[in-house]
């Protein structure tokens, strides 16, 4: 990442935790524990190191728990990311951003994915365009989207627009992602008239059908 888009992920990060509002001694812990998680790579990069290019997505993770909840760090892979209430009921809720991986979700089955739920936020800056004869340019552009829908609801909309792609270090690691540079999910996303979420509120399951 040049230095642009790193500045630009951790002023979207620390506004992230900023508006994060505390009401429990939980919320307080997540609070912290997202401060901690961008002050270590501040240093990083200070030190001139490699930063977590996750890091947003892991506070955007941290923030996304209702002030009940227990939980207070990142959840291991293996397990749910957090949980949304649904029917008075707390049912699995996946967190991704942007180009999150989304091989575990392509592994559910049709049940499993009419009754998990995914939070999913696009922000996300497209490159100014190369200077063209006149000396003009296409101005960047920044897309943003977040709302929660069903698994099988947000496969569908990746399908359609064939807005997933493969990555990886190596074979073993390679897997399959949102790709969230495509202009037809993010026209697609904001054509779905998907439900706005916040940790707090109780969700019916007729709202998503």
């Amino acid at each position: 990442m040049n230095a642009k888009t790193i500045n630009r992920m951790f002023e979207r990060t620390i506004s992230l935790i900023q508006h994060f509002e505390v009401k429990t001694s939980y919320d307080a812990k997540r609070k912290t524990k997202a401060l901690d998680i961008v002050q270590s790579n501040l240093d990083k990069a200070k030190n001139g190191l490699p930063i977590d290019c996750g890091m947003y997505g892991k506070v955007k993770e941290l923030t996304s728990h209702d002030s009940k909840s227990t939980i207070t760090r990142v959840q291991a892979q293996s397990r749910n990311d957090s949980y949304i209430i649904i029917d008075g009921k707390r049912k699995p809720l996946e967190v991704k951003t942007n180009g999150g991986r989304v091989a575990s979700l392509y592994k559910l089955n049709a049940k499993a994915r009419e009754n998990r739920y995914i939070f999913y936020t696009l922000d996300f800056t497209v490159k100014a365009g190369k200077p063209r004869k006149d000396g003009s340019r296409k101005p960047e552009e920044h897309r943003y989207f977040s709302g929660v829908f069903t698994v099988a609801k947000f496969i569908e909309i990746l399908e359609a627009t064939k807005a997933t792609k493969i990555i990886g270090h190596n074979e073993s690691d390679r897997e399959i992602a949102i790709q969230s540079d495509s202009k037809k999910l993010y026209k697609a996303l904001i054509a779905s008239e998907a439900i706005e979420y916040n940790p707090n509120w109780e969700y019916f399951s007729e709202d998503f059908i």
